[in-house]
């Protein structure tokens, strides 16, 4: 942001400077005279073509790494897709190397657009970057050191020139700083259900490379990270696993609609719900306890430490200077409600009701809720009472809506 933000300024940084340096244009003091060089220094510096050139450039890097950050920091990916995201991030580094970016086509259109300007009472035409100041009015910073002959072409060239040496040191040292995990590629392969060919119905597979699927990458991960695990065992379960979901793959239970595209597609997350669902289910036909194991490890798996912050920010607004003497279990179990609650807005009141309702029938409780919550008070639950009564649509907060009186 704040590099965006200096960028769009930069013509007011100009005009500050120019009107700083005019102040001090007949300044004899010795410190007023240096403080004039320095600052026609730096306008000399950030007026030029190629300065602007790498700050639309750091512009267009931090786009592409804003993005990886985002997924990166996303509860709902997983180990498994880091591989995936790193290389898209290192595809954008490297198509800069050939292409100019977003933010610099954007820029360049600008630049290449002949903007008008008076100095010194003269009309001239420039390239130059400019943007509105608070009043409306156009500010512009004329350009220094442009190609002579100016036109998009050459400055497209020019601009390539000054941002490739940065992107291939940036491509060239992107393992250096930024290396693939090691597990993250085995346990894509196991677990990534969305991208295994094998478990598709329609794809023609002999049965020994159906079987094999997977056991080199079984073998690497209870070598290197659960020793404790007996790879044969878990191989036997994985194929298990992978001829029910070949069997299953159409099955609605792991099937989901893109909200973009509104095409169907299976969906992992609803199969490791499917597994690790402990619920009595005497036809569920799976018992997989040594894979679940290694399902557990590639979930729990980390790559930012975003759980622990946020967790610390929830325990600091929890545990107050007039909570001092909070039990722990207490403290703990506030935190989990607190990071897994579904927000106010997404939780379906009528639902509540309708369940709430349904208990007390279970219970040959009197059906009117909002009267059988409590026996503590004469009128019951003003919360259910206020659920069953207001006017509102279906879903909606009723904290939003117009309340009845009583």
């Amino acid at each position: 942001m704040c590099l965006k933000n200096f960028l769009h300024n930069l013509p007011i940084l100009y005009r500050y400077l120019k009107d700083a340096i005019t102040n001090l244009q007949f300044a004899t003091v010795e410190k007023d005279v240096n403080r004039r060089q320095s600052l026609s220094s730096l306008l000399r510096k950030i007026s030029t073509y190629k300065f602007v050139t790498y700050v639309i450039f750091l512009q267009d890097v931090h786009e592409a790494s804003k993005i990886f950050s985002k997924q990166l920091q996303s509860n709902s990916n997983l180990v498994i897709d880091f591989n995936k995201f790193r290389d898209k991030l290192l595809g954008h580094y490297t198509k800069l190397q050939t292409e100019v970016g977003t933010v610099g086509k954007k820029y360049l259109k600008m630049i290449n657009e002949n903007t008008v300007i008076y100095e010194n009472g003269d009309r001239k035409i420039v390239k130059a970057l400019y943007c509105t100041g608070d009043k409306g009015e156009k500010i512009v910073m004329p350009l220094q050191n442009l190609p002579t002959d100016c036109d998009a072409e050459k400055l497209k060239r020019s601009y390539m020139s000054h941002q490739q040496p940065y992107v291939e040191r940036l491509v060239s040292n992107f393992d250096a700083y930024l290396k693939p995990i090691a597990v993250a590629a085995p346990l894509a392969k196991l677990f990534d259900f969305g991208n295994i060919s094998i478990i598709k119905p329609d794809v023609d597979i002999e049965l020994k490379t159906f079987e094999a699927y997977g056991d080199t990458d079984i073998d690497w991960v209870c070598k290197n990270k659960l020793p404790y695990l007996d790879p044969y065992k878990v191989k036997v379960q994985y194929l298990r696993l992978k001829s029910f979901l070949r069997d299953n793959y159409t099955n609605p239970v792991f099937i989901s609609t893109d909200k973009d595209t509104k095409g169907k597609y299976f969906d992992r997350q609803k199969v490791y719900e499917y597994l690790l669902d402990e619920s009595p289910d005497p036809k569920r036909p799976l018992d997989t306890p040594e894979l679940l194991c290694v399902l557990d490890y590639m979930i729990a798996f980390r790559v930012h430490s975003c759980d622990t912050e946020r967790t610390g920010g929830t325990l600091s607004k929890i545990l107050t200077k007039h909570r001092q003497n909070m039990k722990d279990d207490l403290l703990i179990a506030l935190v989990f409600l607190r990071e897994n609650l579904p927000a106010v807005v997404d939780i379906d009141f009528d639902c509540i009701v309708e369940k709430w309702h349904e208990h007390l029938a279970k219970l040959n409780r009197r059906s009117d809720a909002g009267r059988s919550v409590t026996s503590t008070h004469e009128q019951g639950s003003s919360t259910f009472r206020r659920l069953i009564s207001v006017e509102r649509e279906k879903g909606v907060r009723p904290l939003l809506n117009k309340i009845k009186k009583f």
